[in-house]
């Protein structure tokens, strides 16, 4: 570079804890056009603070199923690239009414200190069932069995 000209260094950090931080970065040059060897490094002290992330859930829509069909891993299969567990809302065994019903999956990551708990909703159609008629009464005749 020119004597008296600047540049700009665009550093990028990526903590890998949540909470206070501090550090150096350390960098070396030629000591403003020095001959080898006055090269120099410099020290820039770094604070900051790191903030929880939040973890992103994959959830895709589930298939439609029938009115009587209780939930199962089949509805409720949310995942997430950081370890933890999932709770859904409604639970499994529940039996949900026809019609579009929202299911709600709340994700509590195993490290608390560096994720938040995270939610994702899904929309899954219950499809009305086929109602079942059964005739309890006396057997019917028929017109043509009467005498």
């Amino acid at each position: 570079m020119a004597a008296g000209a600047t540049c700009e260094l665009s550093i990028s950090f990526e903590p890998t804890v949540a909470g206070a931080l501090s550090g150096s970065l350390v960098l070396t040059d030629n000591n403003l056009n020095a001959a080898a060897p006055g090269y120099a490094t410099q020290s820039i002290l770094l604070s900051g603070t790191a903030v929880q992330v939040t973890p992103t859930i994959n959830w895709a829509t589930p298939t439609p199923v029938t009115y009587g069909t209780p939930l199962s891993g089949a509805q409720l299969n949310a995942t997430s690239s950081v370890a933890g567990t999932f709770t859904y809302s409604p639970a499994a065994g529940t039996v949900l009414g026809a019609g579009p019903q929202t299911l709600t999956a709340t994700f509590t990551p195993t490290n608390t200190t560096n994720y938040t708990t995270a939610t994702a909703s899904v929309t899954l159609t219950v499809n009305q069932a086929m109602p079942t008629i059964a005739w309890a009464g006396a057997p019917r005749r028929s017109r043509m069995e009467r005498p």
